[in-house]
């Protein structure tokens, strides 16, 4: 085959090889490590210690870890029911710009220094690509007008592996009175390894009075650190007292 055609070949067997999605590129990601605290004493969440690349413990006694995730420089902290979101200033300095804390400013305590880049495996991207998706869901909330579109992106999202996505999708199954899709949903999300899905899944439960379906759920949101569902299981077990 002549020289130009063969190059000419390669060229066209290139160009119908399927590009990468940005699912399946391994991308580093920026880290945070270390320990920032607000000297605002009125502060809802004083402290935030991060533990690794997608993990951070709130200084509350009644959450677990949970999981952030960096677009930019703003810092995206997801709670039990809501989100936290901080400007980045620089590695040392986090400026609150969301609701509960808007007048927070933490700063670094300790020499702990801030890891490299992260790279990130496939399922690393696709866990950030879930969270994120749900941010965007979480933060554009559903009206008459596109609330079936939300509750699909809910949903497919959930499906995909994306616990939280199931408690949501519960929450606005039961604000539409489909009261059989909040139960599935939220006892789905709570077997996925969501603990506010648990003990919202307890207490659907303990209003159709399944005392010990409830138990179950409150139980497994103990066991993942939800406090709140560790209090119901007492207030549970004091009724039969």
């Amino acid at each position: 085959m002549p020289r130009s055609l063969h190059l000419l070949f390669i060229t066209f067997l290139l160009s119908c090889t399927p590009k990468l999605t940005p699912i399946d590129q391994a991308l580093p990601t920026r880290q945070l490590a270390g320990v920032y605290v607000t000297d605002n004493e009125e502060s809802l969440i004083d402290t935030l210690e991060f533990l690794s690349w997608n993990q951070v413990q709130l200084m509350s006694e009644y959450l677990p870890s949970t999981s952030y995730f960096i677009e930019g420089d703003t810092l995206v902290v997801e709670t039990d029911k809501a989100y936290l979101q901080y400007q980045i200033l620089d590695d040392n300095t986090l400026l609150g710009n969301s609701f509960w804390v808007s007048e927070d400013t933490l700063k670094k305590v300790g020499d702990t220094p801030i890891p490299p880049l992260y790279s990130l495996s496939k399922a690393d991207l696709n866990w950030q690509f879930l969270n994120k998706q749900f941010y965007k869901i979480y933060t554009q909330p559903a009206t008459l007008n596109n609330m079936e579109g939300t509750m699909d992106a809910l949903k497919e999202n959930f499906q995909k592996g994306h616990a939280r996505s199931g408690a949501l999708y519960a929450q606005l199954s039961l604000l539409n009175g489909d009261t059989l899709s909040a139960l599935e949903y939220s006892g789905a999300s709570c077997k996925a390894g969501f603990f506010h899905a648990c003990f919202q899944k307890g207490e659907y439960e303990m209003e159709y009075g399944k005392r010990d379906s409830a138990l179950y759920y409150f139980n497994a949101g103990c066991t993942m650190g939800h406090t709140a569902s560790c209090f119901m299981m007492d207030i549970v077990n004091m009724q039969d007292d």
